[in-house]
């Protein structure tokens, strides 16, 4: 069984992910009427706790349904009048002050014990609004955002009109995600997403005869056959081509519980001419094209005229059939130029005497025939 490169339940453990700050349930057509609270320091006003281990913190405000809370959480609390006070625990905290239609508030604290911090907390009424910043933290850095429509690549702030708005996020080699968002006018919201690594399985894919061409869906794969890889689940089709060979293209569903071993067989458009001439020096030709004997000679399916010559000898010419995939061996000997040279001499016991190329090879007197002269 073929392993896979990731595991199917990679797919879950990255799930997505989503931050809602606040959720509110509104078109994206209706304008939000919603008051902004502003958080001011005042002078303390010397109230001793009863419990010399704490630093309180006093808020004056008459905004209805205030709430007051601490990221290091509290010790005690207590509401006189338009004043809460609480009892906040030593060390540095962020307090956070919300109440329904306003925008949230906050600050950040280095609470000491038996210090006292004092804070005037009130509302103003803003303009009406229709778009809220909306930030997104996305993963892996280099998805592609798509929000109602419009590609923004990798942009992560911006503006978006209260309500739903569509989202799509898309990165290669990752599970696209498709979703709604609600921008609520309480306050600037975070939305984080973690696109899930979509799962590759080894591949083996092979070519008879080997030192094939693979194309999958068109593009080239990084080596010939024998090909050992990675693609990701899915079916695909794959493409191998080879000098001599007719392309083939076959399709293959690569998955979990698959072999995942692609066998393709490539049927030949070629034959091979094999030649052995002599002379070595022969000149051969091949429908008047120059060959190399010395190689066999790759040949389309046909007929064809083969010529071999060489000075002093007798040329040969004959016509050989190759079929695809076959291979026709031929020997081709020639004939040398041979004559017969008659001498007569005057007077008849004159002395002959024959020269090639400068050189004396033979010597006698009186006429003579000589055959078979090269």
């Amino acid at each position: 069984m073929v392993s896979k490169r990731y595991s199917a339940i990679s797919r879950y453990l990255a799930s997505l992910i989503v931050v809602l700050s606040v959720h509110l349930g509104m078109s994206s057509r209706v304008l939000a009427q919603i008051q902004e609270m502003t958080v001011t320091p005042v002078e303390a006003e010397g109230i001793v706790s009863r419990n010399p281990n704490v630093a309180l913190l006093v808020v004056d405000s008459t905004i209805p349904g205030l709430t007051i809370t601490s990221s290091l959480g509290e010790v005690g609390r207590e509401v006189i009048g338009s004043r809460t006070i609480i009892s906040l625990g030593a060390g540095r905290q962020r307090i956070t002050f919300t109440a329904p239609s306003y925008q949230n508030n906050f600050i950040t604290l280095t609470a000491q014990e038996r210090e006292q911090y004092a804070y005037e907390v009130v509302g103003a009424a803003s303009e009406r609004i229709s778009k809220l910043r909306t930030d997104f933290e996305i993963l892996p850095r280099s998805a592609q955002l798509t929000v109602n429509g419009e590609l923004l690549g990798t942009a992560r702030s911006l503006e978006l009109p209260l309500g739903s708005n569509r989202v799509q996020i898309e990165a290669n080699g990752y599970e696209s995600i498709d979703t709604e968002i609600m921008v609520s006018p309480q306050e600037r919201s975070v939305y984080r997403f973690e696109l899930a690594l979509i799962p590759e399985y080894a591949v083996i894919i092979e070519t008879t005869p080997p030192g094939a061409i693979l194309q999958r869906d068109g593009v080239t794969l990084e080596t010939v056959s024998p090909y050992s890889g990675f693609f990701r689940a899915g079916t695909y089709e794959v493409t191998a081509t080879l000098p001599g060979f007719a392309p083939l293209t076959q399709a293959v569903t690569i998955g979990e519980d698959r072999p995942n071993r692609l066998s393709m067989a490539l049927t030949p458009t070629t034959g091979q001419l094999v030649l052995t001439v002599d002379p070595q020096h022969a000149q051969v030709t091949v429908n008047r094209r120059p060959v190399d004997v010395s190689l066999p000679v790759v040949l389309q399916m046909g007929t064809y005229e083969v010529i071999v010559e060489a000075e002093e000898f007798l040329s040969s010419r004959f016509s050989v059939v190759v079929d695809a995939g076959a291979r026709v061996e031929r020997r081709v000997t020639l004939d040398p130029i041979t004559g017969t040279l008659r001498v007569a001499v005057t007077p008849p016991n004159a002395t002959v005497r024959l020269l090639r190329d400068g050189e004396e090879v033979d010597r006698w007197q009186g006429p003579r025939s000589i055959p078979a002269l090269r």
